[in-house]
């Protein structure tokens, strides 16, 4: 119902008793055409068939428990989910992808005489309606998101040696910013990442990057700390790494990594707290920095930011399964010089509009945000975000 509302344009549904038979939920039918019970198999003539009844009453052979409570029937949770497949299409429509919803609920269902499906044409309909979903409405890069609330914060360590926690709400600072979640943190590590959630447990990690090369990790709590995990030693040794969330589409983050020689690699993640298949991904990568994008161009699909030793800085679309879509990088038509703005950041959504941003760094310790266009390009918008970040930070996580 759900699916044939959304494609005929309906407001709702209505239904005239959700608990007809509530009182004989669990009677046994007799007679001919019984009224005494709530379903039978055999159809309408024999019985209720379940018409009408959303709702068990309680019945602690049946269900167990001892609370007696409404219980809910499949039909009900069924009735549920066309609910939520319908919110989701309504929710496109508003977003200017009405005709592909529609386009997505007519393979469904094309006519309301046409209702038997099997589960999984429902879930290939559902993964078309995921995908245009992710594609409209990009979510923040979780690796980002540190208190877990929806927004892209920030981590930096203060000269002091202070972890401080920078949330952010509704495209600013939260008025807390920044809290200090560390001590000790001055010259403990030469660089800082956020990889994303590489212990399978929900929550964003912390990787931190020895000054011989070697990794700790640092588990996160959804608060925007951290505590301690276990040391990726010397088997596992990137010299120039980068985050670009899940690259390889298996639902958990990987590491980017730019060898002296040009050559640029990947791990992926196994959701244990480490990362395994270095392979290599591409070459002649030597005058790059590289910036894990997100989803830069809205396609479901994670990309990477590099900026050329001249300052210009490209796009590189990712295929969604660990290599890239075309292999050729796309002038964004930005350019930041290395020397007047020595620092690129690829954080998320910074102004909370659903498309991917870039903070840098400049040379005189401004933190600035390019405005991203959804389309792998630039909105023309710069937002200062704040000044000291070369000399009362000293490490800034990327």
């Amino acid at each position: 119902m759900g699916w044939n509302g959304f494609r005929l344009g309906l407001d709702g549904e209505h239904y005239w008793t959700a608990a007809g038979a509530y009182a004989r939920s669990w009677s046994d039918c007799t007679g001919v055409r019984p009224v005494n019970c709530q379903y039978t198999a055999a159809g309408e003539d024999t019985g209720m068939n379940g018409d009408g009844n959303l709702f068990y009453a309680w019945n602690q052979a049946k269900v167990g428990g001892v609370t007696p409570i409404p219980v809910e029937s499949l039909r009900l949770k069924r009735f549920r989910d066309g609910r939520e497949d319908n919110d989701l299409m309504t929710l496109m429509a508003g977003k200017g992808k009405g005709t592909e919803a529609r386009a997505i609920a007519t393979g469904l269902f094309p006519t309301f005489e046409q209702s038997t499906r099997t589960p999984a044409q429902v879930a290939a309909a559902r993964a078309q309606l995921n995908t245009l979903v992710r594609q409209s409405l990009p979510v923040t890069r979780p690796e980002q998101d540190l208190n877990c609330d929806g927004n892209a914060d920030m981590l930096a360590v203060a000269s002091d040696g202070r972890l401080l926690f920078y949330a952010r709400k509704n495209g600013d600072w939260d008025p807390s910013a920044p809290t200090v979640v560390g001590n000790g943190w001055q010259n403990k590590y030469s660089q800082l990442l956020l990889p994303g959630d590489i212990n399978n447990d929900g929550k964003p990690d912390l990787l931190g990057r020895t000054l011989s090369n070697t990794f700790d990790v640092w588990n996160g709590n959804c608060s925007g700390s951290f505590v301690q995990g276990p040391s990726l030693g010397g088997s596992f040794n990137l010299e120039d790494p980068s985050t670009p969330g899940d690259f390889d589409g298996d639902g958990r983050p990987d590491l980017m990594n730019r060898k002296a020689d040009g050559t640029l690699w990947i791990a992926s993640g196994t959701g244990a707290n480490s990362f395994t298949n270095l392979r290599q991904m591409g070459a002649g990568w030597s005058n790059f920095t590289i910036v894990g994008a997100g989803d830069a161009d809205r396609d479901g699909r994670n990309d990477v930011f590099g900026r050329r030793s001249d300052g210009r800085v490209f796009l590189y679309r990712g295929n969604g399964t660990g290599g890239w879509l075309t292999g050729n990088g796309e002038d964004s038509n930005l350019v930041l010089s290395p020397a007047g703005v020595p620092r690129l950041l690829g954080p998320g959504d910074m102004s909370a509009d659903g498309k991917v941003d870039m903070v840098v760094i400049d040379s005189t310790g401004q933190m600035l945000t390019y405005l991203g266009n959804g389309a792998g390009g630039w909105s023309g918008s710069t937002t200062r975000l704040g000044a000291g970040w070369n000399t009362v930070i000293s490490i800034v996580a990327d």
